[in-house]
């Protein structure tokens, strides 16, 4: 007798098997773990997620100073601002003062970055405290006229070399005590440049 192995569609079926099976009581390598007491797991202490930190960090030329958050240094940091270029220090010195809605830090900052380029400064101060001497001392509106003059006097010639030997050199130690104006000292340079 020829068995049939298609289904009502036509389609091949193989004919079911109802065969039981007993049941795994315990199958190979799905035993439960058992630790002695010893050996137990300990618990980690709950971690608290840590204040956030800053760190401050100056910039060597400008004076200017920003913050590094999340990062807690025991070092003295420093970065370089985009105003210790000095090409972008004559671009903010290029804008009309009433654009100058800047705090007067920023403006010392590029007047330190244009003394820089002909190393116009002469003293043992950090540009931290080089940038307060100045910010503190004169309003925003005289260091806009300060940073355009010296900006005049920067551009007065290609070679950064003759103005750094024929300019008289600017000690910020000095208008700690009194005796030096900068904004003098400012008005001297151009005279000297206007002059010969």
């Amino acid at each position: 007798m020829k068995q049939d192995f298609t289904n009502s569609s036509g389609n091949l079926a193989l004919p079911s098997l109802n065969v039981e099976r007993p049941p795994i009581v315990n199958p190979v390598g799905k035993e439960d773990i058992k630790l002695p007491i010893s050996i137990g797991i300990k618990r980690r202490e709950r971690i608290e997620p840590k204040k956030k930190t800053e760190t401050t960090i100056v910039c060597p030329v400008t004076g200017l100073v920003g913050k590094m958050e999340g990062w807690e240094i025991p070092l003295e940091m420093t970065f370089k601002h985009p105003l210790s270029d000095w090409h972008n220090a004559i671009k903010l010195s290029l804008l009309p003062l009433s654009l100058f809605s800047v705090h007067p830090s920023v403006i010392a900052g590029a007047i330190l970055s244009l003394g820089n380029v002909c190393s116009l400064f002469e003293d043992r101060l950090s540009s931290a405290e080089r940038n307060l001497c100045l910010s503190e001392v004169h309003s925003k509106d005289c260091l806009a006229e300060c940073l355009t003059s010296l900006r005049q006097v920067i551009e007065s010639k290609a070679d950064k070399r003759i103005l750094e030997e024929r300019l008289p050199k600017f000690s910020f130690s000095q208008v700690r005590t009194g005796v030096v104006s900068f904004v003098e000292w400012i008005k001297e340079i151009v005279e000297l440049l206007s002059n010969g």
